[in-house]
């Protein structure tokens, strides 16, 4: 795991297979969150989980003759690898749209060519679970509204459009009975595994939240420890040479001297005050911090900036005044 300002997470899945294992993670980068590749990978999920339904279709289509069945199975495993394709690129809401539009098409095509009854409509229940885990709202709600648009479209259209309008495949009695309860059965399924993946997930998401944010607490405040050890140790040999500065101003000096000896004072005294505010930050992270008003004399800041810069810019073509107004 890598702690940084924002944690990120490099690989977690719920599948064992090495195999299966990459396709869950195609689209994970250490850029996303964890939030984030969780979702990512919860989408690679949604994409497979039906693969084996369109195998069995297409399956089925050979053995009881229904080549549209195995037409239809195929395409979806094609618009399927694509819409994974598109997630594996980080074109995530394209590739939810894909997902969730071809699951929809393919059931509302089988809705409205097949005679066989509403059973077929409960497939929608799965796409339905997935609004409320795989979309990011706050970047995704086009591909959100898109996504349920069509769904929504389909949904209605079932009811609303005559079945059989422009192409229609007549089942057997049997084999119409046999379908349905296909349908019913490989709905459940799939919403069982579903809400199965969810639950493992959020559980794996909110278990790494709570690693990654006491990794974050215990960097922090190593770094807190850090920067108050480094403020003390540097207090010590810049008191000494505050204290040194002090010295020499008393001891006879050329005027020039003396305001070489005073400049080390004031940028040691600046320096000092640098250095009380990095362990201000420090306190600042624990809450410990303590805010204070504190009266100064704006001129006599000025004059002491003035002094500070003057040794340096003594031999370059700089010419620098302050003035102010003495009201």
């Amino acid at each position: 795991m890598e702690v940084q300002r924002t944690i990120f997470i490099k690989s977690n899945t719920i599948i064992a297979s090495p195999m299966i294992h990459r396709l869950v993670n195609l689209g994970v980068t250490e850029s996303l969150k964890i939030e984030e590749a969780q979702i990512v990978r919860l989408t690679n999920v949604l994409a497979l989980f039906p693969i084996p339904v369109y195998l069995f279709y297409i399956g089925y289509g050979f053995f009881f003759n229904q080549v549209f069945s195995s037409i239809l199975a195929s395409s979806m495993i094609i618009l399927t690898a694509i819409s994974v394709r598109q997630n594996s690129l980080g074109r995530y809401g394209i590739a939810k749209i894909v997902l969730i539009g071809l699951n929809g098409f393919s059931i509302w095509v089988t809705f409205n060519v097949f005679n066989i009854d509403y059973s077929v409509l409960s497939s929608f229940l799965p796409l339905l679970l997935c609004y409320g885990f795989f979309f990011d709202l706050e970047r995704e709600k086009k591909e959100f509204a898109i996504s349920a648009g069509l769904t929504l479209f389909f949904i209605v259209s079932s009811f609303l459009i005559p079945r059989q309008l422009l192409y229609g495949i007549d089942l057997a009695p049997a084999d119409a009975e046999l379908s349905n309860l296909l349908h019913l059965l490989f709905s459940f399924v799939l919403t069982a595994l579903l809400v199965y993946a969810l639950f493992r997930f959020t559980r794996i998401t909110n278990s790494k939240l709570i690693v990654a944010r006491e990794e974050a607490e215990k960097y922090s405040k190593l770094q807190s420890e850090f920067l108050a050890n480094m403020s003390h140790e540097i207090r010590t040999p810049l008191n000494g040479i505050i204290g040194s500065s002090y010295l020499l101003q008393d001891t006879p000096l050329t005027h020039e001297q003396q305001e070489y000896a005073s400049t080390i004072g004031l940028s040691s005294n600046m320096l000092k005050e640098i250095i009380d505010n990095i362990l201000d930050l420090s306190k600042l992270e624990v809450d410990q911090i303590q805010l204070e008003q504190i009266e100064f004399d704006l001129s006599e800041t000025l004059k002491g900036v003035a002094q500070m810069l003057k040794p340096t810019i003594k031999y370059k073509p700089v010419d620098l005044k302050v003035e102010f107004d003495q009201g």
